[in-house]
Formats: structure tokens, C-alpha cells, sequence
């Protein structure tokens, strides 16, 4: 039997010179990264279609939900939405989804670098500044 270690990724510099995301992924099979998490993809996106971003939280062990308004905010889950920010042409409204839905809004980088890592990222690093209402 060869030795899976030999045939990882390398050269992917991106998270950091040596993250151990395809070691993770492989030595944790059935690991869940966004288990207890509801996960609103909202918006346009650029690159990946919504459904499949929406598919990989949900392989990623995340609840999806169609719309903010849809976060059943049970006991024990978390909401998030997810937005790319620089694909929005409407005046920037991502910066007040958040308050509507009282959830953390982070860039579309948290669910690829989470997933590359295999591991849930910090949310502070991606959260996207939310603005009062009273301000628009």
C-alpha cells in the first residue's frame, strides 16, 4: 500500500505555507466543519452558482436556509449568512442583512478557507461591518 502523505496537495500557499488541510480531510472522514451551523448563501455570486455553494455547506454538515428571515435560531445552532461582497451591483444592501436577521454576515472566503482547511474558521476575520439602518 502506498503512503497517502505522498499524494497530498502541496505548493498551496494561501492558508499558509503548511495548513495540513488535505491531511485533516483525509485523517477525519466523517467530520462535519459547520455542524450546529444555519447557513444563509444570500446573493449574487461570482464563479460558483448559489446551489453549489449551498451544497458544500450542507456536505460540510451546515443546515441551508433559502433566506435570512428563515434561520429557525433553535437551541444549539448558530445562523450565519454568507455574502461576496464585491458581486453585489445594488448599493452595497449586505451591509444591513445582518440586523435584519440579527446573524453574523461574512464574506464567501470563510466557507473556502474553512473547507480548505477542513477546519470552521474564526468568523471575526471574515465578519462584513454591518451599518444602522437609520443610515440608508
Amino acid at each position: 500500500m502506498l503512503d497517502e502523505h505522498d499524494f497530498e496537495v502541496r505548493g498551496d500557499v494561501v492558508n499558509g505555507r503548511n495548513h495540513q488541510g488535505p491531511k485533516r480531510a483525509r485523517e477525519s472522514r466523517d467530520r462535519k466543519i459547520f455542524k450546529g451551523l444555519e447557513i444563509c448563501c444570500y446573493g449574487p455570486f461570482t464563479n460558483m452558482p448559489t446551489d453549489q455553494l449551498e451544497w458544500m455547506v450542507h456536505l460540510c454538515g451546515a443546515s441551508v436556509v433559502k433566506e435570512p428571515s428563515s434561520f429557525t435560531l433553535s437551541q444549539g445552532t448558530q445562523p450565519v449568512v454568507v455574502v461576496q461582497p464585491d458581486a453585489w451591483t445594488e448599493g452595497g444592501g449586505f451591509h444591513v442583512i445582518g440586523q435584519m436577521c440579527e446573524a453574523p454576515v461574512v464574506t464567501r472566503e470563510w466557507v473556502l478557507d474553512s473547507v480548505a482547511l477542513c477546519q470552521c474558521q474564526e468568523l471575526d476575520t471574515y465578519l462584513i461591518p454591518q451599518v444602522p439602518q437609520s443610515c440608508y
